[in-house]
């Protein structure tokens, strides 16, 4: 089965209803989860370009989703277009201009280099990375000062549409695995490699279900 997913291709409607039932059957607690969040809605932003989804992905880091919406909007009023700065865009700011928006200095000095790499054409295209296995990107993006491994998963997921692809070390997805099966303790790094293994696949199709765990404690809690 596993072999019959395309690992570089962008998840297809039929992918997520795969992952969705895979992951329904795992166990009864995964069954629970699926059944109050519902299906899938994940929607890859895949014409986005590599500078574009890895700020977008660096954006988000340590921040809540609103947080993060909030800072991208301020930098897109201030081109007065909704869509995202060009690179040429971008180069005429600076970290100050940067800070302004709610951007921390590391991540605004990180932002202009993505943007000087994009502009020398240093940063890998979207042809490069559409064929570019996962452990690569994070080799090449992670040199980038301020960028880790979590940030190219992200970048992987909700850019690229990667199917296979889990951010065990992220917060929320670990701690939300301890709420889901009522652990009494937060999974160990070695945990949820192991954990993550079930999810093949449809790593990627989990993770979004794992990021929405507090939606079923919420029902649980209710029924209490």
């Amino acid at each position: 089965m596993h072999n019959n997913v395309d690992q570089f291709h962008p998840l297809t409607q039929e992918d997520l209803i795969k992952g969705e039932k895979q992951i329904a059957s795992l166990d009864e607690q995964h069954q629970e989860l699926v059944r109050c969040v519902g299906q899938c809605t994940l929607k890859p932003q895949t014409a986005r370009e590599p500078y574009e989804g890895l700020i977008h992905a660096l954006t988000y880091q340590r921040l809540s989703d609103s947080a993060g919406d909030a800072i991208l909007g301020r930098l897109c009023q201030h081109f007065h277009k909704k869509s995202f700065p060009s690179v040429q865009e971008l180069l005429s700011l600076d970290t100050e201009d940067l800070r302004s928006f709610g951007f921390s200095h590391r991540k605004g000095e990180t932002i202009l280099e993505l943007a000087n790499m994009a502009a020398d054409g240093s940063l890998p295209s979207r042809e490069e990375i559409s064929h570019m296995p996962l452990d690569k990107m994070i080799g090449i993006f992670t040199k980038v000062k301020g960028i880790g491994a979590w940030t190219v998963e992200k970048y992987a997921i909700f850019t690229l549409g990667r199917p296979n692809v889990m951010p065990t070390m992220d917060r929320e997805i670990r701690e939300n695995v301890q709420l889901l099966y009522h652990l009494d303790h937060t999974p160990t790094d070695v945990e949820m490699e192991e954990r993550s293994r079930a999810y093949v696949p449809y790593k990627t199709v989990a993770s979004w279900y794992l990021w929405r765990v507090p939606e079923l404690i919420v029902e649980r809690n209710q029924k209490m």
